[in-house]
């Protein structure tokens, strides 16, 4: 396996050398010490010839590490005689690293050391060195590129190339005018710059120092589209409209600013758009959406200072074609977003024994959420954290545990940094000074965008903190894998740059920069991996494609794969692709290439090349895509790539609102009224990606109640996903009447490509992103809507009367870190029930955790909360954890809370002890997966025990793997089966503990064609064999008699090949003998769906999918005459008839096997009541408040009770599962025999409206009998190729696959999924892209297998998706009549000769073929005349190889057991409510749906799916089944039902008993 060590007793990364050349020497008796160069091989420069650090510099800065050794006498001191001495390490008192730094002009210099020792004369050495300036003439710098590429914060970038120096410890110099170096050779232009030069040769000049110059030219960007320059915009608009127009910009939100629109008729992606803003600089304008030629591009026009109010002029220029370009100035006037702050603010600090209190109180609170941080740590809540009172006049009281070190603890606004506060918390005890000494380090490469970093440390008081993958402290009791506190060996995984800290108990730190010395013999240096210096940028440079030029189609994503070949890179080497395609690394976001996907190269010894297979998203740019190659954790190179010729739509912009107003604002209602409803109504558009889901969050401006409303695509009043109306209603209740305004403070809208819009009040990261565009001139007031109280409800602050902690101690290492809480709460109010309060608990790290509560309403003033949370692992170790408990509304508008000394003066548990002695498996992520790989790579904690893997695919049974390898405790690698859908793993150690079940979604890629390129290069080496012939006709005539829904015409679409073999599968000719009577479900002929003749005669047809060129002539006759032609071989043998005799014994008895028992169901009895408490009508709507009663009149206690309810306003006492969707609260643990539970809601009806999808669990009491095992169902798939060829540059391969039972119970049904398929038979076709065994296969049986063949557009094999196998433990035959005579055998027409070579031939009869005889009912009578012969004629070449028997899976014999009574079908309904369809059946159930489908069945038991693309099959042995969705479909024996709201398709039912 590929890995890159760095070995456990270190790759020493340095060396020591004791100089001989003069350039450090002893200049007085050494008494023993000596001094070394330390010379680190990772410094890029010669140790005594220096270079300064800027081209531009006169100057160096001189360093160099050097190993004071006095062999045991202590070190009193080291002096220099220039420059300053820093320690670098200590290993003992006589023996210290030291590191020089000084500045120095050009020229030569000596440095002096001193050391002096105890009782020892003076000791000095002498070291020599020169300080150069850069020889011109040894220097070469170069443009990488023949043109800029756009990609860096929307300006243009070109990529330069350095020979001479290292461009990595080097900067180069310019004027600043045309741009600046950043860090590894990119250059970034000026946009101003670009002004003068728009179509110009572009250059840069390097300066060195003395006016050396060395100049740099690329071509400009437009001047590769000559002849396509675009005109003007022929429409800007601004948001606000009236913002040019002198009118001041309020802004929407803060750091919000105004903007422009333009469209272009263009197909450059990048024209010229500049906006210069004064004493700022400019900024290209980006793309938003479009099509090629009409694009829309958008400016944004920022505010650069923080004044009350002030005007910023800006001149935003266009470019018009070669015209000049054409400048317009604008002068836009800002007002001040307020931003509510502390400044007046008095915070008072308290400080105990054991723990610190800050508080503070205001008079006005705007939903800001504050910041505490601790060291690097922060801490940021909102409200309901810390707050008592209401708005109006509240209070702020926080607690946290002391440290035995000092805290300095900072307080602000969040994203307010002009407005904080600092205090300082003192310590427990003095600061001591301590060493962290490191013993061992690792860095092991696990996967290619991952690295498990082990080191072990040590210290003489223990550490209690580390710091990994950011500057956040965490436990160090996290990472602890072997030994404890003071010697401990920590692992952790890596995937980005970041310095390893380590703190002790008296606070020191050890931070181990790259390059920190980490041992002393020898001296060996910390590196994090990275990319050796010996590969650069031009070892990237080759870079191929799959596809250089694509043409994307719209909606879909773009599957491409890229290529390097270069011997000299490592084969074991970590380096990854990033696509710089807009929509990858959008201009919208922060952060872009860590927020990107990172899709790794690995090497294919096959064809000697690296590979990395890539996602380019839909719906992206027509414009030349850049990429980045990401090696280690810091090294970044940028290339110019592929080219995206054409697509469809560009959209990098998220949802917008385009509407957006109020719904009964000014609402007055009243404490003795009736609910009313207020809220806001919005029409949301996306005009290409389509809207998806969406968030939207308000709160109240007295009592701060937070109303969050989560919806979907499917929630819109009207319209479509490009452009539909919703709404968010607020529920006014009389018992809560409280006049306040509600105000929008967090909205997010998502696409169907994942891109998003945010608006969040305070925050100044999606200024960019903002949904409310289109509303900026209806201002923030649009987003605060009033409602009024004319008989408002008074009440005090609510009363905390109890709280239960249900852990004095947690185990935070073990598997069960749950704890668990409960309290009342009492007002004379009452209590909020919309409103849960929060139990918080933290850690003395600032580390917080949340536990939501439930509500139990005791009386009308008391209420009862409960809760439980997990726990992260190690959490708050070692330690306390701090309780306190916010939140907790009356209907008076007050809200309470208690802080952790709050909870302790009144008596209660305030804290929870921690502790660490178990060690539990946890999985906590995993590497990304592409859907065609099999290498998982996941981590966590705990794996070191691990035996088994179990992994849940999606619609199968779990699976069972071996780890390929177990990295250290922390990161393990599995083989898994390729997929596409979501799957989970779960880990199982030797000590029999399970870990969580973890998800994983796999990044959907597919091989695919581009449609009008062929591949540059491929991945696997082209076919040596191709058939040289193919046959030269097609049929001239259709046969006289073809299916009624058969077509006609073969497909467009195929290639002039087919397949070699007949599938063995399919019978050629039919039994001589026929018995009487056959079940219903047994057809005798070769698998169809619809047939459409009589017994007597078979239609001759080819089948309905074949390749465009088949058998020379296709006959025209019926079956009753025998085709002239014959092939030019025939079987040698041909059976003409089958046995007569019948099965031997007919069972007189029904098979003994039984089902499974179910529950009794007379033991489970519900019954539910529904009384209207009041209702209104409020414009012209229709309301109703509803008291809803369960009574369980059963045998048995109900444990759950699920169902539905639609147009709901307003839910209490019940929890919802989804959309719609309802179940008996947590906290209610069962309704007992004979009792009852009331819940109530507000329903936009005028009448009761049932409750749907009704679904109870009772405890069972099973019906005695006995119940079988289940065995293990599962099919394996095999897969051979058969044939390959290209034809007009696409590959194609003949497949045959083999389905094989290898599980312990006969498999009913198999489906799965293909793509890319020109043809494929002996399946049937299910729905796009899936299918299932044909009609006429009723089972495989254990042991036996199925083949189907297809041809695919590919050059190898692919993987089979979704398998699902579905077995019955007890399949009972249910057929009209028993048959008397029955074939044992049936043979077909196989030749068991053959001719020896054949183009590949489609057969002509395939499973796709109409049969001659309907199963439901077999004649008498066999025909009169059946065909000896295959009834086609065959080309004169033959297939080299085709099977000589017959097909192995022909039934041979009827069921050996049949009951001696046709059972009588029971009724069969089903019935349609909204978009659920319920369906009664005592026959098993299948229902299948497409988009997001909840089904649950009469055992409780539930099958769904979200993914709005998602596809799902239910089946139910219950009598009873109920789906909610948009396409849905069940049936059952002779009944089928469906729907399919969208399209228009009314509820329609099928009843083919009556046919």
């Amino acid at each position: 396996m590929n890995k890159l060590y760095f070995s456990i007793y270190f790759i020493i990364l340095s060396i020591l050398v004791t100089l001989s050349n003069g350039q450090l020497y002893p200049i007085t008796p050494v008494h023993s010490v000596n001094v070394t160069l330390i010379d680190n091989s990772f410094s890029f420069f010669n140790v005594f010839d220096f270079h300064p650090t800027s081209t531009l510099d006169s100057n160096c800065n001189p360093s160099f590490e050097f190993l004071v050794d006095a062999n045991g006498v202590p070190i009193e001191s080291v002096f220099l005689s220039r420059g300053w001495p820093q320690e670098r390490a200590r290993f003992s008192d006589s023996k210290i690293a030291y590191l020089y730094n000084d500045f120095s002009y050009f020229g030569s210099y000596n440095v002096t050391i001193n050391i002096k020792l105890q009782n020892t004369p003076l000791v000095q050495y002498q070291i020599d060195f020169t300080c150069s300036e850069y020889d011109l003439s040894k220097i070469e710098i170069k443009f990488a590129q023949e043109y800029p590429f756009s990609v860096i914060n929307q300006n243009f970038a070109s990529w330069v190339i350095v020979k001479g120096f290292d461009i990595k410890t080097t900067y180069l110099s310019t004027s600043g005018s045309t741009g600046n170096f950043g860090s590894g050779g990119i250059f970034i232009w000026n946009t101003q710059y670009l002004i003068d030069n728009l179509y110009n040769d572009w250059t840069v000049s390097v300066l060195f120092f003395g006016g050396k110059t060395l100049n740099l030219t690329t071509k400009s960007y437009y001047s590769q589209y000559e002849n396509q320059l675009p005109p003007l915009p022929y429409e800007t608009k601004f948001f606000p409209p009236d913002v040019v127009d002198s009118e001041p910009f309020n802004p929407f939100g803060f750091y919000s600013f105004p903007l422009s629109k333009a469209k272009v008729n263009t197909t450059i992606f990048r024209p010229f758009q500049l906006l210069n803003i004064q004493n700022y600089g400019s900024l290209l304008s980006f793309p938003t959406k479009g099509i090629k030629g009409d694009m829309e591009y958008s400016t944004l026009f920022l505010k650069v200072n923080g004044d009350y109010t002030n005007e910023v002029d800006f001149t935003l220029i266009n470019q018009n074609g070669h015209n000049p370009l054409v400048k317009t100035n604008f002068t836009i006037e800002y007002n001040k977003f307020f931003f509510p702050n502390l400044s007046k603010v008095q915070v008072d600090v308290q400080v105990e024994s054991d723990m610190f209190c800050t508080s503070f109180s205001n008079n006005f609170f705007k939903f800001t959420s504050y910041l505490y941080q601790f060291d690097t740590n922060p801490l940021v809540k909102g409200f309901p954290y810390g707050f008592s009172g209401n708005n109006n006049n509240y209070s702020n009281n926080v607690c946290f545990e002391r440290t035995k070190q000092a805290t300095y603890i900072t307080f602000r606004t969040e994203n307010n940094f002009d407005d904080y506060k600092n205090f300082n918390v003192p310590e427990l005890r003095p600061y001591q000074f301590s060493t962290i000494k490191v013993k061992t380090f690792n860095i092991l490469t696990v996967s290619p965008t991952k690295y498990l970093f082990t080191i072990t440390i040590s210290s003489s008081v223990g550490i209690n903190a580390v710091q990994f993958s950011s500057t956040i402290s965490k436990s160090s009791f996290e990472y602890l894998i072997s030994g404890d506190k003071y010697n401990g060996t920590y692992q952790v995984v890596m995937d980005i740059y970041n310095i390893p800290a380590f703190r002790d108990e008296n606070g020191n730190w050890l931070r181990l920069y790259d390059g920190s010395i980490v041992s002393e013999d020898p001296i060996v240096y910390f590196k994090l991996p990275s990319i050796p210096r010996s590969v650069g940028y031009n070892s990237f440079s080759n870079i191929t494609f799959l596809y250089d030029n694509i043409n994307m189609k719209k909606d879909q994503d773009f599957y491409n794969i890229a290529y390097l070949e270069n011997d000299d890179i490592p084969r074991d080497l970590s380096f990854s692709l990033i696509s710089l395609d807009p929509v990858t690394y959008s201009y919208l976001s922060s952060n872009r290439i860590l927020n990107s996907v990172m899709y790794p190269f690995t090497f294919d010894p096959t064809i000697n090349k690296f590979t990395s297979k890539f996602v380019i998203p839909a719906n992206n740019a027509f414009d030349k895509i850049s990429f980045a190659i990401i090696g280690g954790l810091s090294n970044e190179f940028y290339y110019s790539g592929f080219t995206i010729n054409n697509s469809p739509a560009f959209d990098n912009e998220g949802p917008l609102f385009s509407q957006f107003y109020k719904v009964n604002e000014n609402t007055t209602y009243s404490s003795l009224g009736h609910p009313k409803t207020a809220g806001w109504r919005f029409r949301i558009t996306d005009e290409y990606n389509g809207f998806r889901n969406g968030f939207i969050k308000a709160m109240g401006s007295v009592d701060s109640t937070i109303i969050k409303l989560s919806f979907t695509v499917n929630d819109r009043l009207d319209g479509d996903q490009y452009d539909g109306l919703y709404e968010l209603l607020l529920s006014l209740l009389p018992e809560q009447c409280i006049t306040q305004q509600y105000t929008i403070t967090q909205v997010e809208l998502y696409d169907n490509n994942n891109i998003s819009s945010i608006f969040k009040l305070y925050s100044p990261d999606y200024y960019m992103k903002n949904p409310f565009i289109n509303i900026y001139s209806q201002g923030l007031e649009v987003t605060t809507i009033s409602t009024f109280c004319s008989e408002p409800i008074y009440d005090v602050l609510p009363t905390l009367s109890e709280f239960t902690v249900h852990n004095q101690s947690v185990d935070v290492g073990s598997g069960n870190r749950r704890v668990s809480f409960s309290f009342r709460v009492s007002s004379d109010s009452g209590m909020k029930r919309s409103q849960p309060p929060i139990v918080y608990l933290t850690t003395n790290l600032f580390e917080i955790i949340e536990c939501e509560t439930n509500s139990i309403l005791l009386t009308l003033t008391t209420n009862l909360y409960t809760c439980s949370v997990d726990l992260p692992f190690s959490f708050g170790y070692p330690g306390k954890l701090f309780l306190s408990v916010y939140g907790y509304i009356n209907n008076g508008g007050k809200y309470g809370g208690a802080s952790t000394k709050d909870l302790r003066d009144l008596g209660f548990q305030y804290s929870i002890d921690t502790q660490f002695t178990n060690y539990t498996p946890v999985i906590t992520q995993n590497d990304n997966i592409l859907s065609v790989h099999s290498d998982l790579v996941f981590f966590g904690y705990g794996f070191n025990k691990v035996v088994d893997v179990i992994v849940k695919y999606k619609n199968q049974e779990p699976v069972h793997i071996t780890p390929t390898e177990i990295f250290g405790s922390t990161a393990i690698k599995i083989q898994i089966t390729p997929t596409e859908y979501q799957f989970t793993i779960q880990v199982l150690n030797s000590q029999g503990i399970y870990s969580n079940e973890y998800k994983i979604n796999p990044i959907i890629w597919r091989y695919q064609i581009n449609p009008t390129e062929t591949p540059t290069q491929t991945p696997t080496q082209t076919p040596t064999e191709t058939p040289t012939q193919t046959p030269t006709q097609t049929p001239t005539e259709t046969p006289t008699q073809t299916p009624t829904e058969t077509p006609t015409q073969t497909p467009t679409e195929t290639p002039t090949q087919t397949p070699t073999q007949t599938p063995t599968e399919t019978p050629t000719q039919t039994p001589t003998e026929t018995p009487t009577q056959t079940p219903t479900q047994t057809p005798t002929q070769t698998p169809t769906e619809t047939p459409t003749q009589t017994p007597t005669e078979t239609p001759t047809q080819t089948p309905t999918e074949t390749p465009t060129q088949t058998p020379t002539e296709t006959p025209t006759q019926t079956p009753t005459e025998t085709p002239t032609q014959t092939p030019t071989q025939t079987p040698t043998e041909t059976p003409t008839q089958t046995p007569t005799q019948t099965p031997t014994e007919t069972p007189t008895q029904t098979p003994t096997q039984t089902p499974t028992p179910t529950p009794n169901p007379g033991n489970c009895n519900v019954n539910v009541t529904q009384k209207i408490i009041t209702q209104w009508v409020e414009n012209n709507q229709n309301f109703i408040q509803v008291e809803a009663t369960i009574f369980n009149n059963g045998q048995s206690d109900i444990l759950g009770f699920s169902f539905q309810l639609f147009n709901v306003i307003n839910i209490w006492n019940v929890d919802q599962t989804s959309f719609n969707s309802y179940s008996l609260p947590i906290w209610l643990p069962a309704i007992q025999v004979g009792s009852s539970f009331s819940f109530g809601y507000i329903q936009k009806t005028d009448t009761v409206v049932p409750l749907s999808s009704q679904s109870v669990e009772c405890q069972e009491i099973p019906t005695p009998s006995p119940t079988p095992t289940p065995s293990p169902c599962m099919i394996n798939v095999s897969q051979s190729i058969v044939s390959s060829w290209r034809e007009n540059g696409q590959d194609f391969i003949q497949v045959e696959a083999n389905l094989k039972n290898i599980g312990q119970t006969t498999v009913y049904q198999f489906s799965f999924q293909l793509y890319d398929l020109v043809n494929i038979w002996s399946v049937e076709l299910l729905s796009n892209n899936t299918y299932q065994l044909p009609s006429w296969v009723n089972s495989i049986p254990v042991g036996s297998s199925h083949n189907f063949g297809y041809i695919q557009k590919s050059n190898h094999l692919l993987p089979i998706y979704s398998q699902l196998p579905t077995c019955q433990v007890t399949p009972t035959p249910t057929p009209t009549q028993t048959p008397t005579q029955t074939p044992t055998q049936t043979p077909t027409q196989t030749p068991t000769q053959t001719p020896t070579q054949t183009p590949t031939q489609t057969p002509t009869q395939t499973p796709t073929e109409t049969p001659t005889q309907t199963p439901t009912e077999t004649p008498t009578q066999t025909p009169t005349q059946t065909p000896t012969e295959t009834p086609t004629q065959t080309p004169t070449q033959t297939p080299t190889e085709t099977p000589t028997q017959t097909p192995t899976q022909t039934p041979t014999q009827t069921p050996t057991q049949t009951p001696t009574q046709t059972p009588i079908p029971r009724p069969i309904t089903c019935s349609k409510l909204d978009d659920i369809l319920n369906f009664n059946s005592t026959e098993t159930i299948y229902c299948k749906g497409k988009g997001p489908t909840h089904c649950i069945d009469g055992f409780g038991s539930e099958c769904e799916t979200s993914d709005v693309d998602g596809r799902i099959k239910c089946k139910t042995k219950s009598n009873f089944i109920s789906c909610k969705g948009d396409h849905l479909i069940c049936k059952s024996n002779y009944l089928t039902c469906k729907v399919n709201i969208s399209e228009g398709t009314p509820f329609h039912v099928h009843d083919s008993s009556s046919q």
